[in-house]
């Protein structure tokens, strides 16, 4: 499993949604009770575990996720960072 001192060290991070930036939800779900209901129970949701867990929302195809983990080994091979993938 994972050490102790590593999933305190992912809490104290947050929630990966969250690194970096605000919370923006856009216009569209901004102006919407519901959608931002969801929204920030997902984000709540991800707070939560985000110690020992880590969340791929848009993972809805086989080439959506074949890039986060190109995106990672990217990240863990040659130091790509995020915000240039």
């Amino acid at each position: 499993g994972l050490s102790a001192a590593f999933v305190a060290d992912q809490k104290k991070k947050g929630a990966t949604s969250l690194r970096k930036q605000a919370r923006e939800y856009g216009p569209i779900i901004s102006k919407d009770v519901h959608g931002t209901s969801c929204f920030d129970q997902m984000l709540k949701n991800e707070q939560e575990f985000c110690g020992e867990w880590v969340v791929f929302y848009h993972s809805y195809s086989c080439a959506a996720l074949l890039y986060e983990v190109q995106a990672a080994v990217g990240s863990v091979l040659f130091r790509f960072k995020a915000e240039f993938a």
